[in-house]
């Protein structure tokens, strides 16, 4: 994989972008409080929250592009990522409630959302945020609305892109990220390949399936194809762990690891991920969560 100095160090051109003075990852999309059930406490999550936390873990500086409410649990969660290093200066305020995603967990450590509150995806990005964008070397988003047209509008002002479209198939668009996450699940490995498969077509140059306890499958526009397999870990609460995985791949790329490195280093911070009780380390608090019954669940459920 060809190496492009930025500032004082190389990275793949695949993650970031000659000419930039630094490596800043901006971080756009969906944010919350996630609240679990199986022990009654909440602590700060979402998609582009966990992966900027997972990458300032990881030395890699961030912008923090999430949308929250101007509520106590928007200002929590906007003092904690600075408390962790990551700018918040474009963060999306809103006069709606902050979300918040009550999870349940069974037995064999698989974590659901099985109700939200207050303002979540798909999120809407102002032109002036769009306009911001277009200075970071890298961006990373999950849960926009129109998700292609922002990254045809990052890709043409020369902005690399990743994004992570979750399971579904149709937020694909006619544009995909320069770097593309898809969750098939386990047992899904034909459904995962086929996915990497049209993201490539449509101007990815890596597309990553992940497979749960299968690993994950990666696909290149130069035609390669990778398959890792997952790290053994007994797992506490899978929440955050694709996130974990992302932001492990990302780091890893930006330091100059090969792709199939970059591919064991997601691998084994998601596995990290999966031994805690929730997305990453940090604060909890105890929260009040109503009538909804606490504890973990007997039988598995999938989404």
């Amino acid at each position: 994989m060809r190496l492009t100095q930025i500032g004082d160090q190389m990275y793949p051109v695949d993650v970031g972008q000659e000419g930039r003075d630094d490596f800043v990852v901006a971080c756009v999309g969906d944010t919350c409080i996630d609240v679990s059930l199986a022990v009654g406490l909440a602590a700060i999550g979402g998609n582009a929250l966990n992966v900027a936390a997972n990458l300032e873990l990881a030395g890699v500086r961030t912008s923090f592009v999430g949308r929250v409410g101007d509520d106590e649990d928007g200002r929590r969660i906007l003092d904690s990522m600075r408390a962790r290093g990551s700018a918040t200066d474009l963060a999306i305020i809103t006069a709606d409630r902050t979300c918040r995603a009550y999870l349940e967990t069974d037995e064999t450590g698989h974590t659901w959302v099985s109700e939200v509150e207050g303002v979540g995806t798909p999120v809407v990005l102002p032109d002036s945020t769009l306009d911001a964008l277009t200075g970071f070397a890298h961006v990373f988003a999950k849960g926009l609305v129109d998700c292609s047209s922002a990254i045809a509008r990052l890709r043409d002002a020369g902005v690399r892109t990743s994004y992570d479209y979750s399971f579904f198939d149709d937020d694909l668009g006619e544009y995909a990220a320069d770097l593309t996450f898809y969750s098939a699940g386990e047992g899904n490995a034909d459904r995962g390949r086929r996915f990497a498969a049209r993201a490539i077509e449509r101007g990815a140059r890596i597309a990553i399936a992940t497979l749960g306890a299968d690993g994950c499958i990666a696909l290149t526009s130069e035609g390669d194809e990778y398959r890792i397999a997952p790290e053994p870990v007994r797992v506490v609460d899978s929440i955050g762990a694709g996130d974990a995985f992302t932001a492990g791949f990302i780091a890893a790329a930006a330091r100059g690891a090969t792709l199939e490195e970059s591919l064991h280093a997601a691998a084994a911070r998601g596995a990290e991920a999966c031994l805690l009780p929730l997305a990453f380390e940090q604060e909890t608090w105890p929260v009040d969560v109503g009538d909804r019954p606490l504890g973990i669940k007997t039988k598995t459920k999938t989404n």
